[in-house]
């Protein structure tokens, strides 16, 4: 099978599904692709720019190669880090992509039921699944997304590779350092929904024939309010919006 991971940053991939990356990588042909090089992602302003991009490309191959990824697998599109969008121009970009790759399955950010609430995470994962939905439904790819709160596919973590695969990703640790505190906790939480692990890696797989009539809770409307982007991304994608 021939998989993609894609992220909207760098770091993001070690942050929510690295053992799914190791897993699969020994007995499939994966690819992962960051849309950004995570070029404004520091407080230290010196940093900002070409420099941090070259960084972050290095500790994202240094990441994946924890893995058992080689370097040649690790690629990157040319999104400015916060300029990702639901636009006509990225959207028909990605869908070429999608196309002319002819994946079996990806893994995409979550872009609805998230615990994640970054715009370009969010756009990215809105981005595959309207150009998944529009495929033809015998050729469509899986689609799974990770940080998600409403999973159904889990697998046995190894916290120690996952946590050393986080700390190549040295230039954010001040950034997502809380982060790194939340995932035994996060994984926990998993493994309890799992039924099955103590601690788990988690991701949502699509069904396609049943996406658009998700229906968000109450109390997640009120998150999504509290941080002020609830008017922008409280629904998920629907029809009318293939009139771009």
């Amino acid at each position: 099978m021939k998989i993609l991971f894609i992220s909207a940053h760098p770091d993001d991939l070690e942050l929510c599904i690295g053992e799914f990356i190791y897993r699969l990588n020994k007995i499939h042909d994966i690819l992962i692709v960051s849309a950004t090089r995570g070029e404004w992602g520091t407080v230290n302003n010196k940093l900002k720019g070409k420099w941090l991009a070259k960084i972050r490309e290095n500790e994202l191959k240094d990441a994946a190669s924890v893995h058992g990824v080689e370097s040649k697998k690790v690629k990157f599109f040319n999104y400015v880090d916060g300029g990702i969008k639901f636009q006509n121009q990225i959207i028909n970009e990605l869908n070429t992509f999608i196309i002319e790759n002819k994946f079996d399955a990806i893994f995409a950010p979550e872009y609805y039921y998230t615990y994640y609430f970054h715009p370009d995470h969010m756009n990215l994962g809105k981005i595959f699944l309207y150009n998944i939905f529009k495929l033809n439904k015998h050729s469509r790819p899986r689609l799974f997304f990770y940080h998600s709160i409403y999973n159904n596919r889990f697998i046995r973590v190894n916290m120690r590779r996952t946590q050393k695969a986080i700390m190549k990703h040295k230039t954010q640790i001040l950034i997502i350092g809380f982060f790194i505190a939340l995932r035994p906790i996060i994984d926990l939480l998993n493994g309890i929904r799992s039924k099955k692990l103590l601690f788990a890696e988690a991701v949502r797989e699509v069904d396609f024939e049943n996406e658009l009539q998700l229906k968000l809770p109450f109390i997640y409307k009120i998150i999504f309010n509290a941080l002020k982007i609830g008017k922008i991304f409280e629904r998920p994608w629907a029809a009318e919006e293939d009139q771009l």
